[in-house]
């Protein structure tokens, strides 16, 4: 009765063959698979896009945090190396909490490094911004930068801009 059901059904094969099995199975393995992987690489993008965000906002911070030491006192600014690395503190030592600068390496959530260095600024003949010239004791150029590591390799953005003593 059993064979007759499927002889009926079926034809005189009988049901699926081993190999058509064994081809289904990889097809749908290997859609399985592209999935994933599109998943897993939308995963890693959204992640790198977070932390250019991140590093972006930390950036503008920081050059934020650089001016406002300088509307505090131009001599936070004046009084720096510029041959330092320096990295961005928080401060509450005093009575109001700001911004302070340190040596020592300072990472922000334990990932970003940001850090900034001071350049001089020399002007020529016609009163513009160049390479050599007069020394301008009233305006410095900041370097920001923003590091982190991303995939076996540190990553880095930086923003360079100008601040005066005003």
């Amino acid at each position: 009765m059993i064979k007759m059901f499927f002889q009926k059904n079926f034809g005189e094969r009988g049901g699926f063959g081993l190999v058509e099995i064994v081809i289904g199975s990889a097809i749908i393995s290997l859609a399985l698979l592209g999935v994933l992987s599109v998943a897993v690489n939308s995963v890693r993008v959204s992640e790198y896009s977070l932390r250019e965000a991140q590093a972006g906002y930390l950036l503008l911070d920081g050059g934020e945090a650089v001016r406002s030491m300088r509307d505090i006192s131009w001599a936070n600014i004046s009084g720096l190396s510029t041959t330092t690395t320096y990295y961005l503190t928080f401060s509450t030592s005093t009575a109001t909490s700001r911004f302070a600068t340190t040596s020592t390496n300072i990472f922000v959530d334990g990932i970003f490094e940001r850090s900034f260095t001071t350049k001089d600024v020399f002007r020529d003949g016609s009163d513009n911004i160049s390479p050599t010239g007069t020394y301008d004791a009233g305006i410095r150029k900041i370097k920001m930068n923003v590091s982190w590591w991303n995939r076996g390799a540190t990553t880095t953005k930086s923003a360079e801009f100008y601040l005066t003593n005003i």
